[in-house]
């Protein structure tokens, strides 16, 4: 019980300094002092117990990295790890990059945020959809569209607001207000 309770003060007490402290190794790796920093306990590493580090996500200037963060007796330490950034987990994390867009333009802690994909889809307009032919091309650019671009609702400090999210192949996806 005691190692459980440890193991809960770790990871509670510490995230905040750790996502600063990580976001200070992001600005010496990086070069970019313009980032935001997420607690990501759904990361995690085969092999490494998970009781033992925090991993927390670094995003800005168009680039994301997962740090690995470990408390020591001689102080807290953060350390890359681009290998837990695979372009089809964190770099795809679409709700994450619109809460940061949304804390940035509301001045919101991103803790306070909730962040959700719109389930909604389009309907063509009347007119398309009693065409076959000019349906099927509506349902084509719709894939399309819907394949490169996810629209995220957040919320927040007693508002909200909806995002376009753009997903690229090696970078952080950009979200704009819609």
């Amino acid at each position: 019980m005691k190692r459980i309770a440890g193991l809960l003060l770790l990871v509670t007490g510490c995230a905040a300094s750790w996502r600063e402290d990580a976001r200070t190794a992001f600005a010496t790796d990086t070069s970019c002092t313009d980032s935001a920093a997420i607690h990501r306990p759904d990361i995690s590493q085969p092999g490494i117990d998970p009781g033992t580090y925090v991993a927390i996500e670094v995003t800005g200037c168009h680039r994301d990295i997962v740090y690995m963060c470990q408390g020591f007796p001689s102080g807290d330490q953060c350390v890359a790890k681009p290998d837990w950034c695979t372009g089809v987990g964190c770099t795809q994390h679409v709700e994450a990059a619109a809460a940061r867009t949304f804390a940035a333009a509301d001045s919101c802690p991103i803790d306070r945020l909730s962040a959700t994909r719109r389930t909604d889809s389009a309907q063509p307009p009347a007119d398309v959809a009693a065409d076959p032919a000019r349906l099927s091309m509506w349902q084509s650019a719709q894939a399309r569209r819907d394949a490169a671009a996810i629209d995220v609702d957040v919320h927040g400090c007693g508002s909200g607001a909806s995002y376009r999210c753009v997903v690229q192949a090696t970078t952080a996806p950009v979200c704009s207000p819609i």
